[in-house]
């Protein structure tokens, strides 16, 4: 029996071992060839921990040598583990307005439904960020609380560049500047809310092009929410046996795989855009995917992650769940900019908190 059980333990060992890897390689490998590894980059922090929770069960046993299942997947993927977690932050000493102050967050649409709005607005205003990006942002020159200009004047932000797909739609993103605006381009834009664009802004007697844009959702949502829904009140067994949860399971994941095929789409073509900027960039937004991921690879490139500069801890910015929280909103910058100050304060007006930090620009 405890032969068996060594064995068992061996294999689960194993598994975690290679689940390591492939989410590792998730980063490198386009889902439109194997949609599924992004699942285990979604997944990497706690594929990381169970396979660290080997490693001290095997130090502690007499088969020492067997840490090294676990090991070696940790070592070839060291690289990844700052993406996800950091334990220093960075803070600018002295002056602390010196550089830009940048802000990016989803909104939730104000959360108009639970009357949100205005608290979004003067939280915003506290922060006195020079930039502030947005997403799922929502503005209509009929509604007075939601008017661009009034918005501007709410924020303290006189120069504002918004996109909003569809010919009738107000919803979209958008990005409010202390710096006056030179330029304005849609770079991307879908049926729905998912959208990037870029605004040309001259800070002193340098111009920066800010990326701000919001990439089609996984759907994970939609799989929590049916989950729940199909396992309420009953046990898994009963839950694996019904052949309408398994239809609503094969819907859902079949719609998974499609959202992530078109965010792949997404960032092949604004990637392209990125590396033909003049100007340094400053990318933020939420882009729907963990820092183990082709899109966050992708896009990142050579450029910095202000995150990985300046934060720390998880700096989880999207939660369904406590336990199911992610890092998927982010502020990358080319290397012109030294990041500082990286924070993503948990408020309760939105689904996903904000994400800031200061950026100054290197001697």
């Amino acid at each position: 029996m405890k032969r068996f059980f060594h064995v068992i333990l061996i294999i689960l060992n194993a598994i975690a071992a290679i689940s390591l890897i492939l989410a590792y390689l998730s980063c490198f490998v386009s889902p439109e060839k194997v949609w599924w590894l992004n699942f285990l980059g979604l997944g990497y922090t706690y594929i990381l921990v169970g396979n660290l929770i080997f490693m001290v069960i095997w130090i502690f046993s007499k088969k020492k040598r067997l840490m090294f299942i676990s090991l070696l997947p940790i070592l070839f993927s060291w690289n990844m583990i700052s993406r996800s977690f950091q334990l220093f932050e960075r803070k600018l000493s002295g002056d602390e307005k010196k550089g830009i102050k940048v802000v990016t967050y989803n909104v939730a649409l104000f959360n108009v439904k639970s009357s949100h709005g205005l608290s979004v607005f003067s939280y915003l205003r506290d922060t006195k960020a020079d930039i502030i990006c947005m997403q799922e942002f929502v503005s209509s020159k009929r509604w007075k609380d939601v008017h661009p200009d009034s918005i501007a004047k709410w924020l303290d932000k006189p120069y504002y560049h918004i996109e909003q797909p569809g010919k009738w739609s107000s919803q979209g993103i958008s990005t409010y500047s202390a710096y006056p605006i030179i330029k304005r381009q849609l770079v991307y834009a879908d049926s729905t809310l998912h959208a990037c664009m870029y605004t040309d802004i001259v800070i002193d007697t340098d111009t920066v092009r800010i990326f701000n844009m919001h990439l089609k959702t996984t759907g994970l949502r939609s799989m929590y929410d049916m989950l729940r829904k199909n396992r309420q009140g009953r046990q898994l067994v009963d839950f694996a046996k019904d052949e309408y949860a398994k239809t609503d399971f094969d819907e859902v994941t079949s719609d998974i795989a499609k959202n992530i095929a078109h965010r792949t789409k997404q960032v092949d073509h604004i990637v392209r855009h990125i590396n033909e900027s003049p100007y340094p960039v400053i990318i933020c937004g939420d882009f729907n995917d963990s820092p183990i991921s082709y899109a966050y690879q992708t896009i990142r490139d050579n450029r910095k992650d202000a995150f990985i500069e300046a934060g720390k801890g998880r700096g989880s910015s999207y939660n369904i769940r406590r336990t199911l929280a992610q890092r998927v909103d982010f502020i990358l910058h080319s290397s012109a900019f030294k990041a500082y100050n990286y924070e993503c304060p948990h408020i309760d007006c939105s689904d996903h908190y904000p994400v800031m930090c200061r950026l100054v620009k290197r001697k």
